[in-house]
């Protein structure tokens, strides 16, 4: 009995910790150099998604500032990429153990219920 709970509470705590690190949103700053030298804060969505700025015509896409700033998609995921890093694996990893710990705490007391 004093197991089950513990796997109970071990689910939540992944459950609620994936949900957390997953919604908070993670973002960078870069560096635009011409035609002034400026830091620009980008968004880079959440930790379970990518974020997707408006395409543009080629490769480019639109980076919402004021004055919009165009960079090459391959430049924006990149730099994105570094910015979420290894949130966005441990997001996903910490929340499908806590709902799988929690389904197979489920699956075994329903299995009980039936065996008496």
């Amino acid at each position: 009995m004093r197991s089950s709970r513990l796997l109970v509470v071990g689910a939540a705590v992944a459950l609620a910790a994936g949900l957390v690190i997953g919604l908070m949103p993670i973002g960078t700053t870069l560096t635009e150099i011409s035609p002034r030298v400026r830091l620009v804060a980008v968004s880079c969505g959440d930790g379970y998604l990518p974020a997707n700025p408006p395409a543009r015509p080629g490769e480019l896409v639109e980076v919402p500032t004021r004055p919009p700033l165009l960079l090459t998609r391959s430049s924006y995921a990149q730099h994105c990429g570094l910015a979420v890093g290894w949130r966005r694996h441990l997001a996903w990893l910490l929340t499908v153990l806590g709902a799988l710990g929690l389904a197979v705490r489920v699956a075994t007391t329903r299995t009980a219920r039936l065996g008496r």
